[in-house]
């Protein structure tokens, strides 16, 4: 049997897999040695990238959320595929979901989404130096560029306009270069 912390883990069943996730069920010992089932999701690693050019304008998406079926404001963001560094997929995303290339990167750290049920980290980043190329959509993805001043999409996540949990921690980590 192995352990984690005070958990004894009897048995691991995966319930479903994909191509970006896996939902496991385990049969397990608590730490009041009661028997019981801990669910955990898997989610492929992301990243989150804050693209500003030298007027202080940042680079957003108005993006379609199938599940939550409504419009979001985020952050350029997306998976890591399989052997591929953060740094790597950041510029890959940044190209695909607004169109532009930087010339300067500034790595901003790493959170991990609600670490009590998934393991799924996000590495986020400040994309600087921007030059133009073209839009690279994946085909499931309904996306909107939109162009504004750093300050108000700061204000967004402090009014709740920006929910999503990779935007607001790379949008209030980029405040220290402000």
């Amino acid at each position: 049997m192995e352990k984690k912390g005070k958990w004894t883990i009897k048995k691991v069943r995966t319930v479903f897999k994909s191509h970006f996730i896996k939902l496991t069920e385990s049969d397990v010992i608590t730490p009041k040695n009661k028997p019981g089932k801990y669910i955990s999701l898997k989610i492929r690693d992301g990243v989150a990238i804050l693209p500003i050019d030298r007027n202080g304008y940042v680079y957003l998406v108005d993006e379609f959320s199938f599940v939550l079926n409504k419009r979001l404001i985020t952050a350029p963001k997306g998976a890591i595929e399989d052997g591929e560094e953060p740094i790597t997929a950041a510029k890959r995303e940044l190209k695909e979901e607004v169109g532009f290339e930087a010339g300067e990167w500034k790595y901003l750290g790493e959170i991990k989404r609600l670490p009590n049920i998934m393991n799924c980290s996000a590495h986020l980043f400040l994309a600087k130096k921007l030059k133009k190329g073209n839009l690279n959509l994946d085909e499931d993805e309904d996306i909107k560029m939109i162009k504004i001043k750093f300050e108000e999409a700061y204000k967004m996540v402090l009014e709740s306009k920006i929910v999503e949990d990779s935007s607001c921690a790379v949008i209030l980590k980029a405040k220290e270069f402000f």
